[in-house]
């Protein structure tokens, strides 16, 4: 069993050794809301990777939207990274809007494959959860940031709440 940061007997145990042992994470301060179809950053939900590395990601995601806006995401990631996320969320054709018997998708998926979620709750304040997935080997540094857009242009906002996380942790 690999792990990870590999410790040799009778090495200097420093802050940067024990820190790179624990996981980051990034807690969302503030909703935000979109009004569009049109894929963008999340302004909190990203975190920088380093080159020749294997982390563990996973997306906790607080959303809301209307049934007919929906919530879709992907992510993005250095071109070399390489892996699968799992997925799991309210079903594209969900319905029950007290969210106790929800239909769900579960599937599994490329990076930047767009993931559709039905705004189940119906409403921007009623929440329903997304959970996502992967291990992440990468060649290259770089980011994972979560991006996101309404299903379908709506006027009425979708929204990835406060509270909604991302956390990973370096495997090797």
């Amino acid at each position: 069993m690999a792990t990870y940061p590999n410790i040799a007997a009778g090495q200097r145990v420093t802050a940067s050794l024990l820190t790179s042992m624990l996981p980051q994470h990034v807690v969302k301060q503030a909703n935000t809301d979109k009004v569009n179809a049109t894929f963008g950053a999340d302004p909190e939900l990203t975190l920088p990777l380093v080159a020749n590395a294997v982390y563990q990601v996973e997306f906790l995601l607080i959303a809301g939207g209307i049934a007919t806006a929906d919530v879709q995401t992907r992510w993005a990631l250095p071109a070399t990274a390489s892996g699968q996320k799992v997925v799991n969320g309210p079903g594209s054709t969900a319905l029950d809007t007290n969210a106790d018997n929800v239909a769900t998708r579960q599937g599994v998926h490329t990076f930047g494959t767009a993931i559709l979620y039905n705004g189940v709750r119906n409403a921007t304040a009623s929440y329903f959860r997304i959970y996502e997935y992967a291990v992440v080997t990468l060649v290259d540094a770089g980011s994972i940031t979560l991006e996101w857009a309404q299903g379908t242009t709506q006027t009425t906002a979708s929204r990835i709440a406060a509270g909604s996380m991302l956390r990973v942790r370096r495997l090797g």
